[in-house]
């Protein structure tokens, strides 16, 4: 999740991982507002605005119990590496 203000988008930094080959997901939809077909219930972007927000600036690296230890390693790394070009 990215706190206000910092230097840098959710794009910029999935855009990053991808590159690197690290999948990531979009961390929540706000379903009312942010997903087409439940645009019938008649609510509006910005009636929902903590969950837009999560929408807009968070994601998530899935994980699973077949993941090995020099792959989780990889995965800290580039994170590091890239926050730190962003510090």
């Amino acid at each position: 999740m990215l706190k206000p203000g910092v230097n840098f988008s959710k794009e910029d930094f999935v855009d990053y991982l991808d590159k690197a080959g690290i999948d990531s997901r979009n961390l929540f939809y706000s379903m009312p507002t942010q997903c087409p077909s439940y645009g019938f219930l008649g609510y509006r972007l910005g009636d929902f605005p903590e969950a837009e927000y999560c929408s807009d600036h968070g994601t998530h690296i899935g994980i699973h119990q077949g993941i090995e230890t020099d792959q989780l390693d990889y995965v800290v790394e580039t994170v590091r590496t890239f926050l730190e070009k962003h510090a």
